[in-house]
């Protein structure tokens, strides 16, 4: 053969890919809990930045003071009522002036949000907030100050959560910043109790940093970079973590995951996060709840290739990880009384030699067989194996999976509201209500296993991985082919949230959904 050499294969090595870029600066970012804006109890500082106001227009009306030296109230009021914000938003909803400051011209904006939501909507709209805050108080060299005008205590948290939507962590370059916001009821009252700005500032640290991982892209967070930072937090946070990875998942019989991480360079991994309390603290009523999260880092399709628009934006489909274990994180800063598990499904489903294949049959860790018909209906594959664990092993009396699991969720329930299916109506109202609080909005979707399972009818295993029918309610199908592999003896509640588009803004951002809603749900 000459200068040719004859290499094996079947026996040599293929090494890893090195990353295109340094992975750590980003997992130092993301471990760091940085925030862009501070929240504050105190009245302003003298500061250079400029001054904004955001609230419904009556409270804006109400508010018979300023908390800024030189502030004309009266000229506020009458810039206030000039204004005229519309259901859906609008140029009249925000108002600029320049007010003379030390010899100098203080920007003054207010935004003012409108008092309309329908019954489907939160009642603070966050959806105008978000808008108002970034055209009152943008980033900016020196922080600006944010007043937030609150009807009542319970606005203030979804208030700060809309805020810090409103900027982005990955795109903050250094040398520009949000703002500090503060809190006033209308009757001009500043908000001063630390413990509920304390709640608020531990749930946007953890919203910033699942919206950075969301945005990451694949050359920064594989499975190994995001293991790196679930490990590093663990030792800070701190929390127990269990890691299962490569081998060891087949082994175990975890044959979803594995099967569908095992052609990418870096291997798949399940991490198990858990939260013990002690035993005088913990609840009657929940001993115990497992958040279990997809964590398909990029996802190709597989052999059943998307195409180069579909595949585009496929760094953010392990946006259901993100959102729970930024939720997780934040609950174990706050008081707990259950025991917390947070599940990581993590794998790129990758098309390689070794690639899982449609006709392949899956022996999940559930017990059942899985005809894979739909390399693409990968998120499934891998939670169901985390689902089996969870409901065997950590004897949770609640299951929550979080995923951006299916195209068919914006058709159900819109762009504005992730699905949720469930078992129980108390945990349908609860989620409904706690979106409603929190501005992470969901909407029920059919419960119907009876009808629905079947669906997923095979001739050669228990089920196939992907519906018979596209116009079949298939997102409620997809949650129960999740349900499916609950352990047989589990009787507890099932929440399951698809929320594959709402898991970036408009600008198709990482806002870190999840973290509010689940704290909200469960973390009291």
């Amino acid at each position: 053969l000459g200068q040719f050499k004859i290499i094996d294969m079947a026996t040599t090595a293929i090494p890893n890919t090195p990353s295109l870029v340094d992975p750590r600066p980003f997992i130092e970012k993301a471990t760091a809990f940085a925030t862009i804006v501070e929240f504050t109890t105190k009245p302003f500082e003298a500061t250079d930045g400029n001054w904004a106001v955001v609230g419904r227009k009556s409270s804006l009306k109400a508010l018979p003071k300023l908390p800024w030296d030189g502030a004309d109230v009266e000229l506020f009021k009458g810039i206030t009522e000039t204004l005229k914000p519309s259901v859906d938003g609008g140029s009249a909803t925000t108002a600029t002036q320049f007010l003379p400051k030390g010899g100098d011209l203080r920007k003054f904006s207010i935004g003012a949000v409108t008092n309309v939501a329908c019954r489907s909507n939160a009642p603070t709209r966050p959806d105008q907030i978000v808008a108002i805050t970034k055209k009152i108080s943008p980033l900016s060299k020196t922080r600006n100050q944010l007043l937030a005008v609150v009807e009542s205590i319970d606005e203030v948290i979804p208030y700060g959560l809309a805020i810090s939507r409103a900027y982005c962590l990955w795109n903050v370059k250094n040398d520009k910043v949000g703002p500090t916001v503060a809190f006033t009821l209308a009757d001009g009252t500043m908000v001063t109790d630390e413990k509920l700005l304390k709640r608020l500032h531990v749930t946007v640290q953890s919203a910033h940093m699942s919206g950075f991982l969301v945005d990451c892209p694949t050359s920064i967070l594989t499975t190994s970079s995001y293991k790196q930072i679930v490990t590093q937090l663990s030792k800070t946070v701190p929390f127990e973590l269990q890691i299962f990875e490569a081998d060891e998942l087949r082994q175990r019989g975890m044959n979803g995951i594995y099967s569908v991480g095992q052609a990418a360079v870096e291997p798949p991994v399940m991490l198990i996060c858990s939260k013990k309390v002690a035993e005088g603290k913990r609840s009657a009523d929940t001993k115990a709840m497992a958040w279990i999260g997809k964590g398909i880092v990029y996802d190709t399709g597989g052999l059943s290739l998307k195409t180069t628009e579909g595949m585009g934006r496929m760094k953010v489909d392990m946006g259901g990880s993100a959102g729970v274990f930024g939720a997780f994180v934040a609950a174990c800063k706050l008081e707990l009384d259950f025991d917390l598990y947070c599940i990581l499904c993590l794998a790129e489903n990758a098309i390689g030699p070794n690639a899982y294949r449609n006709g392949d049959i899956i022996n999940m860790l559930s017990g059942k067989t899985v005809e894979v018909l739909n390399t693409d209906a990968e998120g499934r594959m891998v939670l169901a194996d985390g689902i089996a664990y969870a409901s065997k092993n950590l004897n949770p009396e609640v299951v929550v999976t979080m995923a951006t699991l299916t195209g068919a969720q914006s058709f159900a329930t819109g762009r504005g509201h992730a699905a949720c299916l469930t078992n129980t109506d108390s945990m349908e109202t609860r989620a409904v209500t706690a979106g409603k609080a929190t501005g992470e909005l969901v909407q029920p979707v059919l419960y119907c296993p009876e009808f629905l399972v079947k669906e997923f009818d095979s001739k050669v295993a228990d089920l196939t991985n992907t519906v018979a029918n596209r116009n079949n309610a298939s997102s409620s199908a997809a949650g129960h082919f999740l349900e499916q592999h609950l352990d047989k003896d589990y009787t507890g509640a099932y929440v399951h949230f698809d929320m594959a588009s709402v898991v970036c803004d408009t600008d198709k951002h990482g806002i870190g959904w999840g973290v509010g809603l689940l704290l909200q749900m469960f973390v009291q």
